[in-house]
């Protein structure tokens, strides 16, 4: 059985410095483009939420967004069936995926393996 992800110190800190993250591109995006892509209510880049908190989730965020690998919506996640693989890449993801070259995360992915 796989253990379940929950919120820690830790990971509500690096989870507050992804939401700002976010919270200042979807400033410029508004600002420069008039729209901005829409993270959902449990959004890992939404300062607050339960994924936000959670270390895994956001250094796998993090990284994603560092690397340039998709990452996907875990409302999506939670509307199919687990055997089921996300369809919807993260609002969140977007927002920080701003065509700069991809930088290497040094840290490991949460699930261990060389992909996310």
């Amino acid at each position: 059985m796989k253990e379940r992800n929950r919120p820690s110190p830790e990971g509500r800190a690096v989870g507050d410095n992804l939401a700002r993250f976010a919270d200042a591109e979807e400033k410029r995006w508004r600002k420069e483009m008039g729209f901005v892509p829409v993270r959902c209510a449990s959004c890992a880049f939404r300062k607050g939420t339960y994924p936000n908190g959670c270390l895994s989730t956001v250094s796998d965020a993090m990284k994603c967004s560092m690397q340039r690998i998709p990452f996907y919506c875990h409302h999506d996640v939670k509307l199919k069936r687990e055997d089921q693989d996300p369809k919807t890449i993260c609002g969140g993801w977007i927002l920080l995926h701003n065509g700069n070259e991809p930088v290497r995360a040094p840290w490991p992915w949460s699930n261990g393996k060389d992909t996310p």
